[in-house]
């Protein structure tokens, strides 16, 4: 590979602040530097290896490309904690972060012992409240097993002790799995009808059976049929929803006749996420 001079690199970096905007381009470069080169973030372009500057390239490149910066990485930051993800599950969003604060107090208030997280992916959502709360014991279930060899090797290299299981929540398979005190779920909600308002970088790279459902309450049907069989009659089910949908999926849980709803907001003020009482 030829060794690219600093001024080519110096004039991707000013590409990149073209494309991604000042305040996210900031974000990228200290990635790039503390977890990718892994060097302190002070570095300049001239204290950097030829090894450090042709990677440093490499990824740029890729960037141009939209690839993800996680990706790149293959770290992405959750909860304060570090993640292991790659092309076979989401990049964890801020949003996901209140409702796992939420599952949190919760599981506090009224001392929940058994959970479960329905479409893991990375593993996100169990991994942060086993390590918050250690004696909870954390179900996690996917029907990817890529992404699911992604939630393992997160649960190893955080120190925790999640069961996950491999199975259809369309088609589940009920004998898998025990009583839960709380269901918690980011399921795919977006339709294809939809994707015209994405971004293009999450359409390129991030995983389309993690994002799309066929209609906007199919996976939220799917989860209140489970509920009925292996949600306890004290427990509650938490769900992430797309702000235009969840009036919606509050009357379906209703229809499904759960007893309540309650419907809060994220940090942004948008409905984000439904709580459902058995």
């Amino acid at each position: 590979m030829a060794f690219y001079h600093l001024d080519q690199i110096e004039n991707n970096l000013l590409r990149l602040k073209d494309l991604y905007g000042e305040r996210e381009y900031n974000a990228i470069v200290r990635t790039l530097w503390l977890d990718f080169l892994q060097v302190p973030k002070n570095y300049k372009l001239s204290d950097l290896s030829e090894k450090n500057i042709l990677d440093l390239q490499f990824a740029i490149e890729q960037l141009l490309d939209l690839r993800p910066i996680q990706y790149i990485t293959s770290k992405a930051w959750f909860y304060g904690f570090p993640f292991y993800v790659n092309e076979n599950v989401l990049i964890p969003r801020p949003e996901t972060e209140e409702l796992v604060e939420l599952s949190l107090k919760i599981i506090q208030k009224y001392q929940f012992q058994i959970a479960l997280d329905i479409g893991c992916g990375s593993g996100i959502i169990p991994v942060t409240i086993k390590k918050k709360l250690p004696k909870v014991k954390l179900y996690a279930t996917d029907i990817s097993s890529d992404a699911l060899k992604v939630s393992r090797k997160n649960a190893e290299e955080l120190a925790v002790d999640v069961i996950f299981i491999k199975d259809n929540i369309l088609q589940p398979d009920l004998t898998k799995f025990p009583d839960f005190d709380l269901i918690i779920s980011n399921p795919p909600y977006i339709t294809r009808e939809e994707m015209a308002l994405m971004s293009l970088s999450t359409i390129q790279n991030e995983p389309h059976l993690a994002l799309f459902a066929n209609n906007p309450s199919q996976f939220y049907h799917a989860i209140f049929k489970f509920a009925k069989e292996k949600l306890k009659k004290t427990g509650i089910i938490l769900l992430e929803c797309n702000e235009f949908h969840i009036e919606e999926i509050s009357t379906l849980a209703k229809d499904y006749s759960f007893s309540a709803t309650i419907i809060h907001k994220d940090l942004q003020g948008k409905q984000r996420i439904l709580q459902v009482l058995r």
